[in-house]
């Protein structure tokens, strides 16, 4: 199987002059190459180049985007400075809600456990496990392969606990997709404690109950991490599997998310 050719950076400035009507006028070649390497054409050039096309429309012949308008390279350079000082916020936001989430559920979850034995934290894990099971048993869990996603992380806790063997700790370092997997298990008693606190400082993204909650927690967890590897959250709004060119059918969700993050 082939590969998209791998370009140098002069090739790059001629593929974007050639293909896409890209010009140099404001932002010279020159300047327009170290942005470029410093900064990776995946994240510059492609989250935008649907605004600039005709209507998405492809070549029948070529497969690429069809491009009738002349544009500079710094309109594109602005967008993606526009989107990274958004990221900057949102990461902000969604990093102190991690926190506050983690918190609170820490909380509740050893109040209700009383885990300060071993006794008592292996009944914590087995209850996770007992409920992670698709089906009737979980309506939350939509299907084997998320079980047995959530079993990995439950064991992967379990691992941790005995290395630190310190509770806090371990829940203190367990990252939010794990955390969603804890409370999505956990008993209904615990996550609606969960759900009411973090309702008082509004940190339930317009939900009103603790599962349509748990629901938005997935596109959370997704945001979080496209933040904070440096991604373009404008391929995360459009594509919901980037590799299988799949769409995103849920935008409007997850445009709601990003809203309430960027205040």
């Amino acid at each position: 199987m082939s590969y998209k050719k791998i370009l140098s950076l002069d090739e790059k400035i001629k593929y974007l002059h050639d293909n896409k009507k890209i010009r140099f006028n404001i932002i010279k070649e020159d300047e327009a190459k170290e942005i470029l390497l410093h900064n990776n054409y995946i994240n510059v050039i492609t989250p935008f180049k649907d605004r600039f096309c005709e209507g998405g429309k492809k070549d029948k012949n070529t497969n690429k985007h069809i491009y009738k308008s002349e544009i500079d390279f710094s309109e594109y350079y602005t967008l993606y400075q526009e989107e990274i000082e958004r990221s900057k916020i949102m990461l902000h936001n969604i990093l102190l809600f991690e926190r506050q989430f983690n918190a609170i559920y820490s909380y509740y979850i050893l109040q209700h456990f009383k885990i300060e034995d071993d006794n008592n934290f292996d009944n914590y894990i087995l209850f996770l496990k007992t409920k992670c099971q698709h089906g009737h048993v979980n309506p939350l869990i939509k299907n084997e392969n998320q079980a047995k996603k959530i079993i990995e992380n439950i064991e992967k806790l379990e691992s941790d606990f005995y290395d630190y063997k310190n509770i806090f700790v371990t829940l203190d370092r367990v990252s939010i997709g794990t955390l969603k997997d804890l409370y999505i298990c956990s008993p209904e008693e615990v996550q609606k404690k969960v759900f009411k606190e973090m309702s008082k400082s509004k940190k339930v993204f317009g939900t009103t109950n603790y599962y349509d909650f748990i629901e938005k927690l997935f596109d959370i967890v997704g945001i979080r991490n496209v933040l904070a590897h440096n991604n373009s959250i404008s391929i995360f709004i459009k594509y919901y599997n980037v590799k299988g060119n799949i769409l995103r059918k849920n935008k409007k969700s997850i445009l709601s998310i990003i809203k309430d993050l960027q205040k």
